[in-house]
């Protein structure tokens, strides 16, 4: 598979993540049980692409070590959950609070490393950075809030991590 159709499948499975957000959030009624395998493919698929997509790039220039860390980040929360499968809901709101956060970090280092290369609409990854940053916090100091409808809570995770793989999505395609 070449490099340029690895960085594709990144752009299918942000649509992937895109659409189960908004269904979650359309639809926060709907077991969450029922859908942990999905969530748990979807994390694990995303995971690896990150992974799988580093290591192809690794040895040209412009491979950047937060592909890495996302990818890790990623497929760790979906290994995670796929080991935890009987764990409260406090934890599930917790687990994806902290990986919202991380997420957020490392691109806030991608939007940086894109400027530096100077793509444009560098500056559209930062914002979408800095609402996923907000976005974890605020649902770690008040984690109720992924109490009272974690389909909803589970929806927007979804929504703005397809967002953050469209912007790695963007910056590959323009290094």
């Amino acid at each position: 598979m070449s490099v340029k159709a690895l960085h594709w499948f990144i752009l299918i499975v942000a649509f992937m993540m895109l659409v189960s957000g908004i269904w979650f959030v359309a639809h926060p009624l709907a077991s969450f049980v029922s859908f942990t395998s999905l969530i748990e493919g979807i994390l694990l698929l995303a995971g690896l692409c990150f992974l799988v997509n580093y290591m192809r790039d690794k040895h040209e220039e412009q491979a950047t070590r937060w592909i890495l860390a996302e990818g890790c980040v990623t497929f760790l929360v979906g290994a995670i959950l796929l080991m935890t499968r009987d764990s409260d809901t406090q934890s599930l709101v917790t687990t994806f609070g902290l990986w919202v956060l991380f997420s957020g970090v490392i691109h806030i280092t991608a939007s940086l490393k894109a400027r530096d290369y100077g793509v444009s609409g560098w500056g559209w990854m930062l914002a979408i950075s800095i609402v996923t940053i907000l976005t974890g916090f605020f649902s770690l100091m008040n984690s109720s809030i992924g109490l009272i409808s974690l389909g909803v809570t589970i929806g927007v995770y979804f929504i703005i991590q397809g967002l953050n793989a469209i912007s790695t999505f963007y910056f590959m395609e323009h290094i």
